[in-house]
């Protein structure tokens, strides 16, 4: 793929769990804001390459990688709506429970079939979970 297709792929990303701590079988949700900071245009859910959502990747708590496709979210409803330069999105978010333990989710955007985010320099973010 030409490098160009992903250049100007950036953002600024919150994720606020309302508990970091659940029981076996049920969700965890939490609040999140996603600011395109970047040069390009965020395709909608509905794009058949290149769409933006916000993924989650599962790791245990020593760092090692269980699943890096854990959860994907849509940024907007329904088929979704590009996002534009410097437009901030708001909305919550359920996440699937692991089994019982302790966890390390992460949270980036990907711009699907072409790159995630964090690979272009934007951050992160990780939240310690645990599930009883």
């Amino acid at each position: 793929l030409p490098i160009c297709l992903r250049d100007g792929l950036m953002a600024e990303l919150k994720v606020e769990f309302e508990s970091t701590t659940t029981r076996e079988g049920s969700p965890f949700t939490a609040q999140v804001s996603v600011t395109n900071t970047g040069e390009a245009l965020w395709l909608p859910r509905s794009a058949e390459f290149g769409a933006v959502q916000l993924g989650g990747h599962l790791y245990d708590t020593s760092g090692k990688l269980l699943e890096l496709d854990y959860d994907r979210h849509a940024l907007t409803p329904g088929e979704g709506k590009p996002v534009a330069l410097g437009e901030t999105l708001n909305f919550k978010i359920e996440i699937p429970c692991p089994p019982k333990g302790k966890y390390i989710l992460e949270y980036d955007l990907v711009s699907e079939k072409l790159i995630w985010f964090s690979m272009n320099g934007s951050k992160t973010v990780r939240v310690e979970v645990e599930v009883k």
